[in-house]
């Protein structure tokens, strides 16, 4: 884990700006608090920040190396799994190495192939390269967009960092909000548009995607993308395809150097997982250890409903007995989830998930008192049909974002004329932008035409606001959370599998059941999808019910001019559970007001201004 930052000039010379590097470097520490290293060139300033385990000698960054009469200066932050075949097949072309870092491999890469490097890396990163001779930057996230990279861009520079705070603690950019990033938080958040910082100005490198830099001006370019493909296996061939795909995308990440665990909630992603990793751990001799979370009094308060059937006790302990875990259950209390609610807004730099967002970050607190990395089973439902709005005919033919239907409502949380412009034509501009997108094959239906698309919808829009909570929590905690299911070849299989075969037997993830069947016990295989789970704790309800009446009543509060409160006071007055979700599967009314208490917080932290 670790953070990259840094600030292009080409009319300041920089090296007077230290104090500013020094800003930007400390607003990252909680993402490597062991090691920081800073490089500053008359016009470039490159940071980087690493935690312990990956800060050593061969490995330190900004990293230099120079080669045919340029110098090169990386800062990365991320995992390579191939670091060993690519550092082969570069020695074959005459580069030598003089440690065994991901860091060193990928500036040699670089080196040889330029932007083409990327084709041939294969791992969770972003990057910075500054080239001192062609004063040329080059900055780059992976495929799948599991770790972020924010830049804000303005004439004759462009300062950029791996969380939106490092750009904020350059006095450079500003924490301004205009009419289209209020639309973004309220017709479309907690999720964002695909390259947008919400803030204005502030823009994100996409997954999969490169900008290049220089006095002319950035360009941007995606080097990969979903690419329909004719998939003609049995169910047979494409349930061992599915088995080994997963199954070298777990071990490929393992690590067996630090002290780790695997999130178990006894649903068939982290059980999958869990049960490749305790099998690699046997053959180090090894026990492997899993940890689940929950909250005090849960047994008491969860309400069953459509999206979360069961809780998640009892398929836990038939995994973990199965496998032979070490087993740890986290209960999280309520007063801590309601406390933790401006922490995980500031981690986010945005308004998030709420209690969703700040359970993450405990767990994640709790699990690095033990552990130095944990595995996760997220994204999962994403490129496998896990959700209901790939089933249900309604949801899927819905021709809007099925997690987010609730637009006369979202209408209703601002007072009237503050979001100018129509509501709908905003939602659907970014709804049919991503169908012009999605790559299909002459001789697909209407129905595999539309499932693709929204294959497509959860890739760019559900899953990277996952990634980007995921990533924010664990990192806000000082945990490095892998996620395997995020290996770029399983999303390409994934996306060409015949709707028939992934939902065989008319399942959720059918293909994955039919996969891991008779290797897992049949009560996980059968058990039907269970979301993250969640408080239902009556008392973190009351939490939130007034936190958001303090911010209407707030005069101080931006949001006090921009809020409908007697909308939200209404809101406020109703059974908080008989209200359909208005993002997602989980996020009700108690999920609404806390996300309006997010956005308070984020607000005040960084004294946001209306333009």
């Amino acid at each position: 884990m670790g953070a990259v930052a840094g600030w292009v000039d080409f009319n300041k010379d920089l090296r007077a700006r230290r104090d500013t590097a020094g800003l930007m470097s400390a607003s990252l520490k909680h993402r490597g608090a062991g090691y920081c290293g800073t490089v500053i060139e008359p016009h470039c300033m490159l940071i980087n920040r690493q935690n312990v385990a990956s800060a050593s000698g061969d490995g330190q960054q900004p990293m230099k190396k120079s080669a045919g009469g340029e110098e090169y200066i990386l800062s990365l932050d991320g995992v390579l799994y191939n670091n060993a075949e690519l550092r082969a097949e570069l020695e074959k072309k005459g580069w030598k190495f003089f440690g065994r870092s991901d860091s060193e491999v990928v500036l040699n890469a670089y080196i040889e192939w330029g932007a083409a490097a990327l084709n041939k890396l294969d791992g969770c990163f972003a990057f910075a390269v500054w080239q001192a001779r062609e004063k040329t930057l080059f900055l780059a996230r992976d495929r799948i967009g599991v770790r972020p990279l924010f830049f804000y861009e303005y004439p004759g520079g462009i300062i950029f960092g791996s969380e939106i705070k490092a750009l904020f603690s350059n006095p450079l950019c500003k924490a301004e909000i205009d009419n289209d990033g209020l639309k973004q938080i309220f017709l479309l958040g907690p999720g964002k548009p695909h390259g947008s910082g919400i803030y204005r100005g502030v823009r994100e490198i996409c997954h999969a995607e490169y900008l290049k830099f220089n006095q002319n001006g950035s360009i941007t370019r995606k080097y990969w993308r979903l690419t329909a493909k004719e998939n003609l296996e049995t169910l047979s061939q494409a349930s061992e395809h599915t088995r080994h795909l997963i199954t070298r995308a777990v071990e490929s990440q393992l690590c067996f150097d630090s002290r780790t665990a695997c999130f178990l909630s006894g649903g068939l992603d982290s059980s999958i997982i869990s049960y490749i990793a305790a099998e690699k751990f046997k053959q180090e001799n090894k026990r492997l250890e899993t940890l689940s979370v929950d909250y005090e009094n849960n047994d008491v308060h969860f309400l069953k409903n459509e999206f979360q059937p069961d809780s998640d006790g009892e398929y836990i302990a038939v995994m973990s007995d199965f496998i032979g875990s070490k087993h740890k259950n986290v209960v999280l209390k309520t007063a801590d989830i309601a406390n933790a609610l401006q922490v995980a807004a500031a981690a986010r730099d945005l308004a998030g998930m709420a209690d969703i967002d700040a359970s993450m970050y405990l767990a994640c607190s709790e699990a690095k008192k033990e552990y130095a990395v944990c595995y996760s089973g997220e994204c999962a439902d994403e490129i496998f049909g896990g959700y209901p709005w790939y089933h249900n005919p309604e949801l899927l033919h819905g021709r809007t974002f099925p997690w987010s239907r609730s637009l006369h409502m979202r209408q209703k949380l601002t007072a009237e004329g503050i979001l100018q412009g129509n509501a709908e034509d905003f939602v659907q501009g970014h709804y049919q932008k991503t169908l012009s997108e999605t790559d299909c094959l002459d001789s697909d239906t209407a129905q595999e035409k539309r499932l693709r698309e929204m294959f497509c919808l959860n890739f760019n829009w559900f899953m990277q606001n996952l990634l980007d909570r995921t990533d924010r929590m664990c990192m806000q905690s000082g945990l490095q959370v892998s996620m395997p299911f995020c290996d770029y070849r399983l999303v390409e299989y994934a996306y060409n599998l015949p709707w028939k075969i992934k939902s065989v037997n008319g399942r959720e993830k059918g293909i994955m059941r039919e996969a891991f069947r008779g290797i897992l016990p049949e009560k996980i295989i059968e058990r039907k999808k269970s979301p993250f789970p969640k408080t239902f704790d009556p008392a973190f309800v009351e939490f939130v019910k007034n936190g958001a009446r303090a911010v209407l009543s707030d005069t101080k509060s931006v949001l006090s001019g921009i809020l409908n409160k007697n909308y939200i006071l209404e809101l406020l007055d109703l059974d908080v559970y008989a209200a359909q979700p208005w993002y997602g599967q989980l996020m009700r009314l108690p999920q609404l007001f806390g996300f309006i208490m997010q956005l308070d917080t984020v607000f005040k932290l960084y004294n946001v201004r209306l333009v």
